[in-house]
């Protein structure tokens, strides 16, 4: 199959908000296409109706084991593929989901980007450490992965450090990413295109690049807390 028919679109979007306990509230949507679609969908094709809960809540188990799902709209008929592309709404809590360290800060990683529906990216098994390809190499698919994210912050907290822009394009690749803060909200967007199945020597570049961009918003936030900061001045 070439690449130009084998295509995974996945995106997920979520509303968050953080207390300051550290216990996240939300929901988020999750949209797929292709290949992403028939993967995502196959707990409803091959699970008996029974499990499907238990199998949905087992991808918010892997963002937390403390995590609870309150509830998920699949739609009327989550079996039939041919209806529309598959489209999910979930709604949870996760206690201490924010390391607390006692000195006016909170840790943690962003939700969309949390080992949350990570069967369907496999790029992620791909070795980005290496600086150089002699041969070509493969992926699933050609894809494009959407994720975005706002999380409303407890009052007097804000993003330590500066906002990430980042913008970079190839042959193989290419990845666009934002995560900033506009009152107390924090806003993460990231927009990473895999453009092909097989790849030439000459991709691995634009790819790595790409990939480890996407690999840097997974990473831990630390949001402080001015008033808690002021207080002991």
């Amino acid at each position: 199959v070439g690449s130009e028919m084998c295509i995974r679109d996945r995106r997920i979007c979520a509303q968050n908000v953080l207390d300051e306990k550290g216990t996240l509230r939300g929901s988020f949507i999750i949209e797929a296409e292709g290949q992403s679609d028939s993967n995502i969908r196959r707990i409803f094709t091959t699970g008996f109706q029974s499990e499907w809960k238990h199998a949905l809540e087992r991808q918010l188990l892997n963002v937390s084991p403390k995590a609870r799902l309150e509830g998920v709209d699949y739609g009327r008929d989550p079996k039939d593929y041919q209806r529309a592309p598959i489209h999910m709404t979930f709604r949870y809590e996760i206690p201490e989901y924010a390391l607390l360290t006692g000195t006016g800060e909170m840790v943690f990683k962003p939700f969309v980007l949390n080992n949350l529906y990570t069967q369907v990216l496999s790029y992620l098994r791909i070795d980005t450490s290496l600086e150089k390809r002699e041969y070509g190499f493969k992926d699933a698919c050609s894809r494009l992965v959407e994720l975005e994210e706002n999380l409303k912050l407890p009052f007097g907290y804000h993003l330590q450090g500066e906002e990430k822009l980042d913008n970079v394009d190839g042959p193989g690749a290419g990845f666009a990413g934002y995560l900033g803060q506009d009152g107390n909200r924090l806003r993460l967007k990231t927009t990473l295109r895999l453009k092909k199945r097989v790849y030439e020597a000459s991709d691995w570049e634009s790819f790595r690049k790409a990939v480890n961009a996407a690999k840097r918003y997974g990473e831990y936030i630390v949001a402080v807390s001015y008033t808690h900061l002021r207080a002991h001045e």
